[in-house]
């Protein structure tokens, strides 16, 4: 008998706990007018949209309409807006991209507007940034400068990066360099002459990327320019006049040297051309000197476009003396420690005998001396000063 009691007790509680869960909704409702399910959140630039549904057994005959409550980190659930009974889903614009906001979805039931409310959800709106704007690209000889900004469209958040395509001719645009955080320009230093290149600039934020920018294109010509300066020159003569050489310029600006121009300045005054070489020749010969004057030399090379900038000026010191009817010049570079360049007469022929002399016999000594006739300690030679007596020979009668 007790046991059968306690069957029965059981069943009936079984009994009992069925016919509350279909009484129940989801928020343990006993009347039927249960809570809205949010299903979908998009959070896009300068808005947010979302939908919803009841849960089955739900008694929608009974339903009245939707409010909707937004709130933020600066104010609390307000309602923004009701809704009819067939609405399930919401688009809000009146957001600002990037700020943070709460959401509730409230069901209403009956003639007093009974509610039951949804979780509450989060949502933030924002989005890509919108395109960027191309302003210029500029021929640098050597790279082109892009230069851009951005779309006031920001999305809501910063921009990341900015992603830098390049296109050749009509051909499809490729990848060549990205720009961090909020700079604005790029330097494409792989262009080469003769092409015509096409740019455009896509600005991430954590969002996505943007639309590209608009599109500018650039013809590479062949960079023509002056030369460089002249290199290097220097004093080479050891004879009486200044004999000049030098070294040609490392750019010749894309164009063929044509002449070099020789400027002089005596005792530190203005430079005065005295000499232009016949094509790109790169020597030349001062005569015109004056004894015991320093002159102060620089040489200009020229193209088709122009002239360069002067070369590094050579200081020379000259100095002449005729004892006994010599005619001797002396020529110092002053520039460097005043070191003595060399000296020679006018009589040829007769100088030219007594250095040939002088040379024979130094390869002789040298030659003892590597053989052992001769010491081996060392042996310093001074070349002798040329003196060259013209004075008339008599005849005897």
């Amino acid at each position: 008998m007790r046991y059968l009691n306690f069957r029965a007790i059981a069943l009936l509680m079984a009994l009992s706990f069925s016919i509350l869960l279909i009484s129940y909704d989801a928020e343990g409702y006993e009347d039927g007018l249960n809570s809205p399910v949010v299903e979908k959140i998009d959070e896009g630039c300068s808005y947010v949209s979302f939908s919803w549904s009841l849960p089955n057994g739900t008694d929608v005959s009974n339903l009245s309409g939707y409010r909707i409550y937004r709130g933020s980190k600066v104010e609390n659930l307000s309602a923004i807006d009701l809704l009819a009974p067939s609405r399930t889903w919401y688009n809000d614009t009146d957001v600002v991209n990037g700020n943070i906001l709460d959401y509730v979805v409230a069901a209403l039931y009956g003639e007093d507007l009974v509610e039951r409310r949804s979780e509450q959800f989060r949502a933030v709106p924002g989005g890509p940034p919108g395109a960027p704007v191309l302003r210029s690209l500029i021929d640098m000889r050597g790279g082109v400068r892009l230069e851009w900004g951005f779309n006031s469209i920001d999305g809501g958040f910063s921009e990341e990066r900015s992603i830098v395509q390049r296109a050749s001719g009509n051909g499809s645009f490729e990848f060549i360099g990205t720009v961090p955080g909020p700079d604005l320009d790029f330097i494409d230093r792989s262009a080469l002459q003769y092409e015509l290149y096409r740019y455009r600039i896509i600005v991430t934020n954590e969002r996505g990327p943007s639309p590209p920018s608009n599109e500018l294109s650039i013809d590479l010509v062949e960079y023509l320019t002056v030369p460089t300066e002249p290199l290097n020159l220097t004093l080479v003569n050891d004879t009486g006049y200044i004999q000049l050489s030098w070294d040609p310029p490392l750019d010749d600006g894309g164009r063929p040297v044509l002449k070099y121009i020789l400027k002089r300045s005596e005792e530190g005054g203005p430079f005065e051309v005295i000499y232009v070489t016949s094509g790109d020749d790169e020597r030349a010969i001062d005569v015109n000197l004056t004894s015991g004057v320093s002159y102060a030399y620089m040489v200009i090379a020229t193209n088709e476009i122009g002239e360069s900038d002067p070369s590094q000026p050579l200081i020379v010191r000259y100095t002449y003396s005729q004892p006994h009817g010599t005619d001797m010049g002396n020529v110092t570079d002053d520039t460097n420690d005043g070191v003595e360049n060399g000296f020679a007469t006018r009589n040829a022929i007769i100088a030219g005998g007594i250095i040939g002399g002088f040379l024979i016999m130094i390869a002789i000594l040298v030659y003892l001396k590597m053989t052992g006739d001769v010491d081996s300690e060392e042996m310093i030679y001074e070349v002798p000063r040329i003196l060259v007596d013209e004075t008339p020979i008599r005849e005897d009668p």
